[in-house]
């Protein structure tokens, strides 16, 4: 969760950036966050699943994050076409970062010495 939110605050740092070195620091400190969340779900994902399926759902969990690789840079193609803003394509792409932190709190487990 502290990647995920450390991503959600670099976006909107790198949303309302205005010169250049607000845009390497915001950039910087995006991927960083960014590339440590994905590391530390597809860790801890495969443990929310029971051993009989953990393979497949780590891995439809896995092919759908890809889909949302393949619509995100369309989506934000679509939206700008559309005339809206980029600090709104940010605060909707903050919104699904949300979801996510929720969903680690509210339906995430922790495995730590049990049977999996």
């Amino acid at each position: 969760m502290v990647y995920l939110l450390g991503t959600l605050i670099s976006a909107y740092f790198f949303g309302v950036a205005t010169s250049a070195p607000q845009l390497l620091l915001s950039g910087s400190l995006l991927s960083f966050f960014n590339l440590g969340a994905w590391g530390a779900l597809y860790a801890y994902m495969p443990e929310q699943y029971a051993t009989s399926i953990r393979a497949t759902g780590a891995g439809m969990a896995a092919a759908v994050g890809r889909i949302g690789g393949i619509f995100g840079p369309l989506l934000v193609g679509a939206l700008v076409a559309s005339a809206v803003p980029i600090s709104g394509i940010f605060a909707l792409f903050s919104l699904a970062i949300l979801l996510a932190v929720f969903a680690i709190m509210l339906l995430g487990q922790e495995t730590r010495q049990r049977a999996l």
